[in-house]
């Protein structure tokens, strides 16, 4: 059950950061359409809930991992991963902030 967590966790990471990026790449391009703004500010809210929701996610992640007694490898490299990428969306999160008009 734990796994399907860090692969939904990662997958949502991956997502955020590469609009992020493709917003990055393409930006005279997307604002030429009219409903790319709504597209940000949804993209923004999502990525404004997932930090604030990570920080809880990830430090019960870690609290979890610490006290098993058994050492579960794969689940200590999502988590690494899991907190690698958490940085990511915040970056891209405080980037998306300064695309939308609130």
């Amino acid at each position: 059950m734990s796994r399907v967590i860090y692969k939904n966790q990662t997958l949502l990471y991956l997502f955020i950061i590469s609009f992020g990026i493709q917003n990055i790449c393409f930006e005279d391009f997307n604002f030429g359409w009219s409903f790319y703004e709504d597209i940000i500010r949804l993209v923004f809210d999502i990525s404004a809930i997932t930090v604030l929701v990570s920080v809880i996610l990830l430090v019960y992640q870690i609290i979890k991992i610490i006290n098993k007694e058994t050492v579960v490898v794969i689940e200590i490299i999502y988590l690494i991963i899991n907190i690698i990428l958490y940085y990511g969306v915040v970056f891209t999160s405080f980037y998306l902030s300064t695309q939308v008009r609130l």
